[in-house]
C-alpha cells in the first residue's frame, strides 16, 4: 500500500509515471471499446432475423422445397408469402395498402399471434397503423377498443389511442358462375408494437387457405457470420430477396468485428508499454537508490 502511494506522488514529478498513466488509461479505454462492440456482435447474431425468398421453380415453392428449408440450421418458422392489395373504407375516407398473407403457424411461433374467430383481421406494425390512422381519420373518431395484438393493455400513452379498429375492405371474390367482383366485408386491423418487423410499413394477416406461391419468408433463430445463413438458403434453390440490406446487415457485421480485433491488439499494445515503462522505471529508480 505504501509503494502505491509513493507510485502515486510520483505521478507529479516524473514523465514516466505519467506516460505510464497515460498509456494504462488508453489501454482500459481501448479494451472497453473492445468488449462494447463484442457485446452488440454477439446481440444482433443471437437475434432472429426474417428473409423474403423466392422460388427458383416455375410453379412456386413446393412443400418438399419448404422442408428442406425446415431442415436448415437456425430455421425456425417456414410460410408461403402472397402480397395482396388491400382497399380499407373508414366513414367516408378510403386508404389502400399492400398485405402479406402467411399461414397461421408462422405468425403463431413469429410474432406470437394466434387468430381466432371468423373475422378478418389485419395486422399492422406502428409505422403502417400511423399511416392508416392519418388517412383513415383519428382512432378516436371510429369504432375501437384499447386492446393490443396479444389481449393486454398497454400503459404507455400510446394507449390513449385505439390499438384496434373495425373497417370495410374491399377484396375480390371468385365464383363458377360470375366473373370475379370485387365484395365489401368487415375487418379487424390490430396494431402489433412488439415481435414485427418495424423499419418499414408492415401488414400481414392469416390467409385463408394456402396455397403454393413463389415467395417464402423464413425466420431464423440466430444470424452467422459471413452470409452462413444466406448461402444455405441459395443453396436450397431460392434467391433472397432485398440483397442489398442483406448486404448491408453483412458488411456491419464485419465492420464490428475489424472494430473488436484493432481495440484489442491497441489495448493490448498500450499494456505492453505500461508493462515496459514500468520495468524501465523499476530499475532507474533501483541505481539511483544505490547511487
Amino acid at each position: 500500500m505504501q509503494r502505491w502511494k509513493k507510485f502515486w506522488r510520483l505521478r507529479k514529478q516524473e514523465d514516466a509515471v505519467k506516460l505510464m498513466l497515460l498509456f494504462f488509461a488508453a489501454g482500459a479505454a481501448f479494451l472497453g471499446n473492445a468488449v462494447y462492440n463484442g457485446v452488440e456482435l454477439y446481440r444482433q447474431l443471437q437475434s432472429p432475423a426474417e428473409y423474403v425468398l423466392w422460388s427458383n421453380a416455375q410453379s412456386g415453392a413446393a412443400d418438399s422445397q419448404l422442408s428442406a428449408l425446415r431442415e436448415i440450421k437456425h430455421v425456425t418458422a417456414v410460410s408461403h408469402q402472397k402480397e395482396i392489395p388491400v382497399t380499407a373504407r373508414k366513414n367516408g375516407k378510403e386508404t389502400a395498402f399492400t398485405c402479406t398473407e402467411l399461414s397461421g403457424e408462422y405468425m403463431e411461433k413469429v410474432y406470437g399471434i394466434r387468430k381466432s374467430g371468423a373475422t378478418k383481421t389485419f395486422y399492422m406494425n406502428q409505422k403502417a397503423y400511423s399511416q392508416m390512422k392519418q388517412e383513415l381519420g383519428s382512432a378516436n373518431s371510429v369504432d375501437s377498443h384499447a386492446q393490443s395484438a396479444h389481449g393486454e393493455k398497454n400503459s404507455s400513452d400510446e394507449s390513449k389511442e385505439a390499438e384496434e379498429m373495425q373497417i370495410r375492405y374491399l377484396v375480390e371474390e371468385e365464383s363458377l358462375e360470375e366473373e370475379a367482383a370485387l365484395k365489401e366485408r368487415t375487418a379487424k386491423v390490430v396494431l402489433v408494437q412488439q415481435g414485427v418487423p418495424q423499419e418499414e410499413p408492415y401488414v400481414f394477416t392469416k390467409a385463408a387457405m394456402q396455397s403454393i406461391e413463389p415467395q417464402v419468408r423464413v425466420c431464423v433463430g440466430q444470424q452467422e457470420l459471413e452470409g452462413g445463413i444466406t448461402q444455405r438458403l441459395e443453396a436450397a434453390g431460392f434467391a433472397v430477396e432485398q440483397t442489398q440490406i442483406v448486404q448491408e446487415a453483412e458488411y456491419k457485421q464485419e465492420l464490428k468485428i475489424v472494430r473488436l480485433g484493432y481495440a484489442l491488439l491497441a489495448g493490448l499494445l498500450c499494456l505492453v508499454c505500461v508493462w515496459a515503462l514500468w520495468l524501465v522505471w523499476k530499475k532507474s529508480r533501483c541505481t539511483l537508490d544505490r547511487t
